[in-house]
């Protein structure tokens, strides 16, 4: 395992690893950009959120329901969950809705938070309450795990060192990152 190093001072949760995950973005054709928010990974990229807003390549859907939306696209290169499993019910039934939908080796890139980041210093109050589970690196190995058919490629710890750190969090860990790829 080793160290993601992330800009804390980048807007988005995604946008903060943006520059580890753009070289594999650049080659694939279709990307779904899943708990997108306000901004997607990239304009190509097609967002699916709970949030109403008027975009093309966009879809509004609770994200609790992934497994049963038939209007998806499939044979997806590429999905990015940032700080996205981290709110829904059943995170893995989630996942095994979107593996359906990702081709035979396709990516999943995902960017969840550690548990020692928003518990202990009470950031985005206003967010944190949606939070439903924090993820280590080992957590999400074992979420994966459970699900058939995918190979982990790359897991990271990501901490901040570069932007304005104003909760001095260089020294814990912020958030967990974790590349599969589907295999069957």
């Amino acid at each position: 395992m080793s160290f993601l190093s992330i800009d804390y001072s980048s807007i988005s949760e995604v946008a903060k690893i943006y520059p580890k995950i753009e070289p594999v973005l650049n080659s694939a054709n279709l990307i779904l950009d899943v708990g997108c928010g306000k901004n997607k990974v990239c304009p190509k990229a097609i967002g699916i959120d709970i949030i109403e807003k008027e975009e093309e390549n966009y879809y509004i859907c609770d994200l609790n329901d992934i497994p049963v939306r038939p209007e998806f696209p499939t044979n997806v290169d590429i999905i990015v969950c940032s700080f996205c499993l981290c709110e829904l019910e059943s995170p893995i039934d989630s996942l095994s809705g979107l593996l359906r939908i990702l081709k035979i080796g396709g990516l999943m890139i995902v960017f969840e938070p550690h548990p020692c980041y928003v518990p202990r210093y009470g950031l985005y109050k206003e967010i944190s309450s949606k939070f439903k589970h924090f993820f280590t690196p080992a957590d999400l190995i074992d979420m994966f795990t459970l699900l058939s058919g995918v190979d982990i490629l790359d897991i990271d710890i990501a901490r901040v060192d570069k932007g304005e750190d104003l909760y001095n969090l260089k020294e814990d860990p912020y958030g967990s990152f974790l590349v599969v790829r589907r295999a069957t």
